[in-house]
C-alpha cells in the first residue's frame, strides 16, 4: 500500500503482481480468449443465412449456395479483446488526506493495479488524467513499454498543485467531449475520483449514459465524520490552520454530504453504474474493487448481445 502525498512511475510500475510477472502466457495466446457474443470475424461459425448487400463476399458458402440455388453466407462469432478506458480526475479535493495517503496517491496506485492486471489478461488499456497541471490522454495499448509511458504520465500529475491551481468549468466541458468520443461501446470505463463539490459530475457522468462505468470514489475517514470537539490543525498551502470542532458543525457536515450524494445518485439514477468506494486508509490489493470491475466488464458483453437497455444503480 502506498503511503504519502505523491507517486513516482518506479512505484507504480512496482505494483505489477507477482503471479502475473511469472506468467508464461504470450500475446498470441491471448489473442481471442474471450468469446463474445456479437458478429465479426472471428474463427468460429455463429450461423448460415442468406446474402445480404454488404456482407463479405468471401464469406459465401458455395456448396450451401448451389444446393439451395441462392447466395449463402456464413456469419462468424467476433473475438473480442477488451479495450479499457481508465479515467483519472485529480481535483484540488484529491490532494489531501489524513490517513497513509492523499486520495490522489491512492487514485493513480488503484487505477495502476487495475490497468496491470487487465494488461497482464492480454487487453488493451487507455487512460485520461485531467488535474491542475493539465490533461494527459493515452490511447488504448497492449504494449508495456506504452503502459510505462502512461505511468509515467500519471506520475507528472501526483504532485500537490501551487497556490491556486484549479480545475476550471471550461476543462470540464472538454474532457467531457473527449469522453463522449473515447467511450466506444463495449469498452468499460473505470473513474477514480472523489466526486465531492463544487463539480457537475452529473453532466459529466451523463455523457458516458451508453457505456458501463464503474466509479471508484476516493474518500478519506475524516471526510466522512468530522470530530465532535476539540482543536486539529489542517494543513495547507501555506502555514496549518486549527479548526474547532462541535458536535453541531459535525451534524451539519454530515447532513449536507449526505445531501449532496443523494441528489448525484438521483441525477444519475437512470444510467449503468457501479459505485466502489476506497478510502485513504484501505489497501487496495485487499479490496474487492477488481473483481467489481471485472465483472462490469463482463456484464458489458452480455449487455451487448443480448441489447438490454435495463439500467441499475448500485451505491
Amino acid at each position: 500500500m502506498l503511503e504519502g502525498t505523491q507517486v513516482s512511475v518506479e512505484q507504480l510500475a512496482a505494483l505489477r503482481q507477482p503471479s502475473a510477472r511469472g506468467s508464461q502466457q504470450s500475446f498470441a495466446r491471448l489473442i481471442g480468449a474471450r468469446e463474445s457474443h456479437m458478429a465479426g470475424s472471428g474463427l468460429q461459425m455463429r450461423e448460415l443465412r442468406a446474402y445480404e448487400p454488404g456482407d463479405d463476399l468471401r464469406h459465401l458458402h458455395w456448396r450451401a449456395t448451389a444446393r439451395l440455388g441462392e447466395p449463402m453466407t456464413r456469419v462468424f462469432d467476433q473475438e473480442n479483446e477488451l479495450s479499457w478506458l481508465l479515467v483519472i480526475l485529480l481535483t484540488p479535493e484529491m490532494y489531501f488526506g489524513s490517513r497513509h495517503a492523499y486520495k490522489s496517491v491512492r487514485a493513480l496506485e488503484t487505477a495502476a493495479l487495475l490497468g496491470w492486471s487487465r494488461l497482464d489478461a492480454g487487453d488493451a488499456v487507455g487512460s485520461v488524467v485531467l488535474s491542475p497541471h493539465g490533461q494527459s490522454l493515452s490511447r488504448p495499448a497492449r504494449t508495456r513499454n506504452r503502459w510505462l509511458q502512461q505511468l509515467n504520465d500519471w506520475s507528472e500529475h501526483s504532485a500537490p498543485p501551487t497556490g491556486q491551481q484549479a480545475l476550471t468549468p471550461a476543462a470540464l466541458s472538454e474532457l467531457q467531449v473527449e469522453l463522449r468520443r473515447l467511450a466506444q461501446p463495449g469498452r468499460p470505463v473505470v473513474i477514480f475520483s472523489d466526486l465531492l463539490p463544487p463539480h457537475d459530475w452529473s453532466g459529466l457522468l451523463q455523457s458516458l449514459s451508453r457505456s458501463a462505468v464503474t466509479l471508484v470514489q476516493l474518500y478519506d475517514p475524516l471526510e466522512e465524520s468530522l470530530p465532535d470537539g476539540g482543536a486539529f490543525p489542517v494543513q495547507g498551502s501555506g502555514r496549518p490552520l486549527w479548526i474547532q470542532g462541535s458536535r453541531r458543525a459535525s451534524q451539519r457536515y454530515r447532513s449536507a454530504r449526505e445531501s449532496w450524494f443523494a441528489n448525484l445518485r438521483s441525477a444519475l439514477a437512470g444510467q449503468r453504474l457501479h459505485w466502489v468506494g476506497m478510502s485513504t486508509a484501505d489497501d487496495p490489493q485487499q479490496n474487492h474493487w477488481l473483481t467489481d470491475a471485472a465483472q462490469m466488464s463482463n456484464a458489458e458483453d452480455s449487455d451487448l448481445a443480448a441489447n438490454d437497455t435495463a439500467q441499475t444503480w448500485e451505491p
